[in-house]
């Protein structure tokens, strides 16, 4: 089984359709719920088995309903092999989250932070699970992170948002594989 967050285009789309066709069991959490159906509904074409997909839906940018979403999920599914943490934003203007987070730090780092504590007792149930955070080289844009101003509220750049949210993303997944 692989969960996959922003499998309903891009990167994500493209690994649950492969996935799928060599017979993984594909969950996604998408955004906008008519295209997670219509991606669930590709996958289960695609599928050797005919696996329907379960399809969270839940908006990255608001922990509270992503944490109740992926709660409603974790109790309904058994083990978890691959968690692939993909969705992510690049903000060209600061924002908020509706808890008050900037968005780029909030959906790249903060949201797959989240999931995968959530479905850590699902990974830790499958016999060798695997936690794949899409990255990029975007955390050379910055020289550390900038414990101060997590949320860049003194200064927003997009490529030092951008670039600090990928650099926490490195950090977490080191700290993870130890």
């Amino acid at each position: 089984r692989v969960f996959i967050t922003g499998a309903t285009n891009g990167i994500g789309l493209a690994a649950a359709q492969s996935l799928a066709s060599q017979g993984a069991l594909v969950d996604l959490l998408c955004r906008n719920p008519e295209r997670g159906a219509q991606v669930s509904d590709e996958l289960t074409r695609l599928s050797p088995s005919g696996y329907q997909s379960a399809t969270v839906v839940a908006d990255m940018a608001d922990l509270s309903q992503l944490r109740s979403e992926l709660e409603r999920y974790t109790t309904d599914t058994g083990p978890v092999d691959i968690l692939l943490n993909n969705a992510g934003v690049v903000m060209t203007r600061r924002a908020l989250t509706v808890d008050g987070f900037e968005t780029s730090f909030a959906v790249n780092h903060l949201a797959p932070f989240l999931i995968t504590g959530l479905l850590m007792p699902n990974l830790l149930d499958a016999e060798a699970a695997r936690v794949v955070t899409v990255s990029s080289h975007a955390h050379t844009f910055v020289k550390g992170m900038n414990f101060g101003d997590l949320h860049s509220a003194a200064r927003y750049r997009t490529f030092d948002a951008y670039g600090q949210s990928k650099l926490a993303n490195l950090l977490f997944n080191l700290e993870l594989s130890t």
